[in-house]
């Protein structure tokens, strides 16, 4: 007996679970596996001692809590509102 024919550019039944299920092993890989590496780099070792030492918690959305940003925001603000150039 024929199977039937599908159309072009559709995909056969069950298609869908395994795409997505590909994309799921896809992001763990990327987010367990390739981002902890980049620790592990030479080039990056001396930015991620400085996070650690200055203990920013690098998945916050907010840095708020954080000394720096505060002094940066205030150095900024200074800069913006005592411009010598005028406004």
């Amino acid at each position: 007996m024929r199977k039937p024919e599908t159309a072009a550019g559709t995909r056969a039944p069950g298609g869908n679970w395994l795409a997505f299920l590909l994309g799921v092993v896809l992001v763990a890989g990327f987010a367990f596996g390739a981002i902890p590496a980049l620790e592990r780099l030479q080039a990056t070792k001396p930015f991620v001692e400085k996070m650690k030492e200055a203990d920013i918690e690098t998945g916050a959305i907010y840095y708020t809590g954080v000394e720096q940003v505060g002094e940066a925001e205030t150095y900024i603000r200074h800069a913006q509102e005592y411009n010598p150039r005028g406004k």
